[in-house]
């Protein structure tokens, strides 16, 4: 089944066993919520079948967890999609998970997207993926905010490989401002992880994780207790290399051993009150200002003199 460029409001689209196309669509205002009852997909809710989602402008549709895309036991594409302005009903006790995306069971790849604005939800202000892998390419998560985890994206033993992504400003309760990831493989490199907040890991935090964090720029993220810009924890090898981690508060990193952690060649640069808390960084890592364009604009690229 396909939906093509139509407008869709205060209905959303339902995919149940299928194989559907939802393409060049403005859906607005779809979905419900209210205090005692769950709902989920406030615009795109999708079971157990597959769904390519593109270029779809998504804004302000309410539901409990997935407002933008719900995604269950289904396999997704989604490409140059906007999502922004879900929100949950603030005084449902149940599940608020997920405000752009969220994905249990299910595996999703994206590329190009943006999601914003989300806000009213426990965990994964932007995303959430339970048991659920997600690959991102060039994806922008602005914005969001949760009351718990992962203001931008949690992912919840469910393995995340990221490359050009972009998590700014986004803000979470407990841990990992920008993402929240426990008890899963992570992947994630050449992204701008910049101007999160949280009570742990403003910027990253990754718990039981294995993987590589690679060629990032972690900067002027924020934490209320430590781990401005990182917080990790590893039982698996993990390899933390050539990134920069610059002007976070509470640390720049925070992690109680380094063990499993290969922490080479990074550029830790003006984290107060210390670049790193716990340990001691070897000789290949290096503390120089990398000299950004404009942080106000987020360009990050570096002034070369």
């Amino acid at each position: 089944s396909s939906a093509a460029s139509d407008v869709y409001k205060r209905q959303g689209i339902f995919c149940y066993n299928s194989s559907a196309l939802i393409a060049n669509n403005l859906i607005t205002e779809c979905g419900y919520t209210n205090a005692t009852q769950f709902s989920g997909g406030g615009a795109v809710a999708a079971y157990n079948g597959t769904v390519v989602l593109e270029n779809n402008a998504i804004s302000h549709c309410p539901a409990q967890s997935g407002g933008g895309v719900y995604l269950y036991q289904a396999a997704a594409e989604m490409r140059g999609n906007r999502i922004s302005g879900s929100s949950a009903h603030p005084e449902y006790g149940g599940t608020r998970n997920g405000g752009g995306v969220y994905a249990l069971h299910s595996s999703v790849a994206m590329a190009g997207n943006t999601i914003e604005g989300c806000e009213g939800y426990v965990n994964g202000g932007g995303l959430y993926a339970r048991f659920s892998p997600v690959t991102l390419a060039g994806d922008s998560i602005t914005a969001n905010s949760s009351t718990t985890d992962g203001g931008g994206i949690c992912m919840d033993r469910a393995a995340l490989a990221a490359s050009g992504l972009a998590v700014l400003n986004n803000r979470a309760g407990s841990g990992g401002g920008g993402i929240y990831l426990r008890a899963a493989e992570i992947e994630l490199e050449n992204a701008v992880i910049a101007a999160n907040r949280s009570t742990f890991g403003g910027g990253l935090y990754a718990d039981s994780a294995w993987g590589g964090i690679d060629q990032n720029t972690f900067d002027r993220n924020s934490a209320g207790f430590s781990g401005g810009n990182l917080m990790l924890g590893s039982m698996e090898p993990l390899s933390v290399t050539n990134n920069i981690v610059s002007y976070g508060e509470r640390y720049g990193l925070r992690t109680s051993s380094l063990t499993n952690i290969a922490l080479r060649y990074n550029n830790l640069f003006g984290n107060s009150p210390s670049d790193c808390h716990s340990v001691t960084p070897d000789a290949t890592n290096i503390s120089r200002d990398p000299r950004y364009a404009d942080t106000t604009s987020f360009d990050l690229s570096l002034i070369h003199i």
